[in-house]
């Protein structure tokens, strides 16, 4: 909703990073604020970015300077993919994953590393849905895979 009774924006115009899948996700909102019964929502904090880079870099929700700056209290979590053995025997380079917890809560993820992309997506679900330590730690990830590298139990 703009500040213009019965006129709404979604997209670019909205300012903010200027992603395709964050446009499509405001404007299946707003058709469900309009006609669907606000079952579909747009959370700022759930949309993933992407740098298709070599290697990639992919993020979801607040940097870890972002969160400092909010004064929130951080605990912060990385895993390496050198402790990854997909990423080891499939020459991967080097990459990292960085978890950010506030009160227990994901908050934020930064992946470094080939395939970042793809790993992004679950944890934009997570921040999506306030999950915490306890919810991830249920998270079973198939062995060996290079999704192990989005442990947070390290």
């Amino acid at each position: 909703m703009t500040n213009i009774r019965d006129i709404y924006a979604i997209g670019d115009v909205t300012g903010g990073i200027m992603l395709a899948h964050r446009a499509m996700q405001q404007g299946k909102a707003l058709a469900s604020t309009l006609f669907g019964g606000r079952a579909i929502v747009y959370q700022e904090e759930a949309v993933p970015a992407v740098i298709y880079s070599h290697p990639q870099v992919a993020r979801v929700g607040l940097t870890e300077k972002q969160a400092r700056q909010q004064g929130l209290e951080l605990e912060v979590k990385k895993t390496d993919f050198a402790a990854n053995i997909i990423a080891r025997t499939e020459l991967m380079g080097q990459g990292f994953v960085k978890f950010l917890f506030h009160q227990d809560r994901l908050v934020g993820v930064t992946i470094v590393g080939e395939g970042a992309a793809d790993l992004i997506t679950p944890m934009s679900l997570a921040v999506a849905n306030g999950l915490g330590k306890r919810e991830l730690s249920r998270w079973i990830i198939p062995h060996p895979s290079l999704s192990e590298v989005m442990t947070t139990s390290s």
